[in-house]
């Protein structure tokens, strides 16, 4: 078993309450084995326990600190079970009779270090004396999940989303999250062309501002659905589609404005040839159009930058956690 570095605080915090005679703790949701009974077995203890009030009857060993003179009151653990069984359900039972509390803080969770095998555990109890029959069924019932199981584990992980449209057809769904995406965008180029507008900076515009902030709209609608996907509906299925394409729509809109720019210096030099006596008009429109241009096309390639950095980097922390949750250590 191990505990988390700030156990101590916490039981301390817990004790301070004088009424208070136990602390229990509870199971981590993931253990580090990866086989189907160890990650059935560990999680279904934690689900359990966290539908518990915070006072309960049991004193639950793999994590428990009681005060001394209570476990001492109360008998201690009888000593005629003579295996981890049920003697710490028995003993808990037994504190709480006599009126004392036991405290179930989950802030306390320990890694419990226990392979769970099937065939280990029906060899064990064929040694206690039952059948091997009896023994095997009594370990499925144990260490394998049924379909009701299952599915009541899978509810904890479906998201708000998914849990909402779930009454709706498929087809449906994706019908009006695309709806809803091109309706977004709409209104974000709508946005943007209006905020210039009302800086009249659309008077006499660079000739690459509205692929630029066509590309932007793209870029965020892009951003939105990568959002959309991995923190509202909960889809994890090839999460690293759509990273490279936002990066590239950044690079292009951050290329597309001093290129723009360039183009319109010789639209500038042609134009001043033509006619010099409107030099200072003609070249305070381009610095207008073109610092317009620049500073929207640079905008956007930095927030699509920083959009692709938070997701490249999300990913990487998620999947470092699940190879720290899987591989911690060695198979036992």
């Amino acid at each position: 078993m191990v505990i988390p570095e700030d156990a101590l605080t916490i039981l301390e915090e817990d004790f301070r309450n004088r009424e208070i005679a136990g602390v229990v703790g509870m199971l981590k949701p993931f253990t580090r084995f990866d086989n189907l009974c160890s990650q059935y077995k560990n999680f279904y203890m934690h689900h359990t326990y966290r539908q518990l009030p915070d006072l309960i009857p049991v004193f639950y060993t793999s994590a428990a600190a009681i005060r001394k003179q209570v476990f001492a009151a109360a008998g201690g653990f009888d000593e005629r079970y003579r295996s981890a069984t049920i003697e710490d359900t028995d003993f808990g039972v037994r504190v709480t009779g006599r009126g004392y509390r036991l405290r179930l803080d989950q802030r306390l969770q320990v890694d419990h270090i226990r392979r769970y095998d099937l065939e280990e555990l029906q060899d064990r109890l064929v040694d206690e004396g039952l059948s091997p029959d009896e023994a095997r069924g009594r370990a499925l019932e144990a260490l394998v999940p049924d379909l009701e199981s299952l599915a009541a584990l899978g509810s904890l992980h479906t998201p708000l989303y998914r849990r909402l449209t779930r009454r709706f057809s498929s087809r449906n769904v994706r019908i009006a999250e695309r709806a809803a995406l091109a309706m977004a965008a709409g209104l974000v180029l709508a946005v943007q062309a209006f905020s210039l507008l009302r800086v009249d900076l659309m008077r006499n515009p660079s000739p690459l501002l509205v692929p630029v902030l066509i590309g932007g709209t793209g870029l965020f609608a892009l951003i939105l659905w990568k959002v959309f996907q991995l923190w509202i509906k909960g889809d994890h299925d090839r999460v690293e589609r759509g990273l490279a394409t936002i990066l590239g729509v950044s690079g292009g809109l951050l290329i597309l404005g001093p290129m723009g720019m360039i183009l319109d210096l010789y639209r500038l030099a042609i134009h001043l040839e033509r006619v010099p006596e409107r030099a200072v008009g003609l070249v305070s429109d381009w610095l207008v159009a073109n610092s317009a241009l620049v500073a929207v096309s640079t905008i956007l390639a930095m927030a699509g930058g920083l959009a692709w950095f938070v997701f490249s980097h999300w990913l990487a922390l998620v999947s470092g956690a699940r190879e720290e949750i899987l591989e911690l250590g060695p198979r036992a």
